[in-house]
């Protein structure tokens, strides 16, 4: 993803960014593992880069819709407490819940 005469790049080292579609919209959905030492600190860093990335499709009129994925066990454990569910209403977040052993979507949260 371009932007002026900056990139942007996903972290595509325990992370990644997949385009697909999705009843024939496109989306691009951006995978978080949560797996750091702090959840604040992941969901910091993850929701700016995913603001980032909204603001930057929504100023160069591209097509796409952006979601935040990540596991059920992610969902379950941290996205349950009220701080994580204000910055997802507060911000309008996408979100993808995964089967991460069956690699396959779970649930579609818009």
């Amino acid at each position: 993803m371009e932007y002026g005469e900056d990139r942007l790049f996903a972290d595509i080292a325990a992370e990644k960014t997949l385009a697909a579609e999705k009843r024939g919209r496109r989306i691009i959905v951006e995978v978080k593992s949560f797996l750091g030492r702090s959840f604040i600190q992941d969901l910091e860093k993850a929701v700016g880069q995913y603001l980032i990335y909204r603001d930057i499709l929504e100023e160069t009129d591209l097509d796409f819709t952006i979601y935040m994925g990540f596991t059920r066990g992610v969902w379950k454990s941290n996205f349950q407490r009220k701080l994580a569910q204000m910055i997802i209403q507060r911000h309008r977040l996408k979100l993808l819940i995964i089967d991460s052993q069956k690699e396959e979507v779970e649930q579609w949260i818009e």
